[in-house]
């Protein structure tokens, strides 16, 4: 192999190691900023969300992005509320009157 093809190569193999270390190393993998997660959906489900995508033109991942994002805040409210009503039974913790708490922060009317 002629010197010129060997330096060529060299310096391409150097170029292409650090464009992969600028664009996945420092600036981030773009997939690693949005993972995949799978879902398994009755086949009721599925055919549902199957027709409300092709009927709208949207993606089926876009319906359960939605989904998830209209639902996520109540599901960890429901399961704080939960947690802090088994701490209260357990004697993990307490209660606090309300009336106590309106004091303290000056509610009266």
């Amino acid at each position: 192999m002629p010197l010129f093809d060997t330096l060529a190569s060299f310096v391409t193999s150097i170029y292409s190691a650090v464009i992969y270390r600028t664009i996945i190393l420092e600036q981030g993998c773009p997939m690693a900023a949005n993972p995949m997660l799978g879902v398994r959906l009755e086949p009721e489900i599925q055919a549902r969300l199957t027709a409300l995508a092709t009927a709208t033109g949207r993606t089926k991942a876009f319906y359960v992005r939605e989904a998830i994002l209209e639902h996520l805040d109540d599901l960890e409210d429901i399961y704080l509320a939960e947690k802090r009503l088994e701490d209260l039974r357990a004697g993990r913790s307490h209660s606090v009157p309300l009336e106590e708490v309106i004091k303290e922060y000056g509610l009266e009317d």
